[in-house]
């Protein structure tokens, strides 16, 4: 796998991520306004296989656009890179607190297919995993690309993902019910999850205003899913 990424010439030198769109299969920095995508302070999602075409394909649209071109070949796993995703996401808040939006809260919903016929705030917390998943690289078929935890579930048991054993770093899992919450795991009791309150504070662990690390008991892990076997 190979990363991709763009920037516009001159001296604005952040590099993002540039991604596909999941239904035309052309790449994309963030919507169709190049302008708003470089407001846009969130990286984009973007792995794709490493192969001259691929690679020729990106390059010419870069250079429609006047884009810088880099790429990175990717040599941590998807796994790992899922985790380090999570890692660095928490404290996320939403703005304004309880309205399931803001900048990053919106960027997270945009992965998931109820955008962008519902752009109003509903709950965010299988948006965050799917982001996390899209940054790590794996290739989500749209019905993973839900808003749902429950229809993430059935998607995941649909492919045989859910397994029978103590969470390891990477994995996801379904917390305080079935269909109820859903996050990422650190390992073990270990998580980072969106909507949820942060330990020692007030406020829903299911529909809360950030993204927190939290440390779980065995009875909140409902299920375990391995996020390998969700692609192919």
């Amino acid at each position: 796998k190979v990363r991709m990424l763009a920037r516009p010439e001159g001296s604005h030198s952040e590099w993002r991520r540039v991604g596909r769109h999941r239904r035309t299969g052309k790449f994309y920095w963030y919507g169709t306004d190049y302008s708003t995508a470089l407001r846009h302070k969130g990286k984009l999602s973007g792995s794709m296989e490493k192969n001259d075409e691929n690679i020729a394909a990106f390059q010419k649209w870069a250079r429609r656009r006047g884009l810088v071109v880099k790429t990175e070949v990717i040599k941590e796993s998807r796994r790992k890179q899922f985790v380090a995703f999570m890692k660095s996401e928490i404290g996320t808040t939403e703005v304004p607190l309880g309205s399931n939006r803001g900048p990053r809260v919106d960027w997270y919903r945009k992965a998931t297919t109820l955008w962008p016929s519902m752009q109003s705030g509903w709950p965010w917390c299988a948006a965050f995993v799917v982001r996390g998943l899209l940054e790590a690289g794996y290739d989500l078929d749209n019905d993973l690309r839900t808003a749902s935890v429950a229809n993430f579930t059935a998607a995941a048991r649909k492919r045989g993902a859910i397994v029978s054993r103590k969470p390891k770093a990477g994995d996801v899992v379904v917390l305080l019910g079935p269909g109820k919450h859903i996050g990422g795991s650190l390992g073990g009791s270990q998580t980072v999850e969106g909507n949820t309150t942060p330990d020692g504070m007030y406020g829903s662990q299911y529909e809360g205003t950030a993204v927190a690390r939290k440390d779980r008991s065995d009875d909140d892990i409902i299920f375990v899913i391995d996020p390998d076997k969700l692609v192919r």
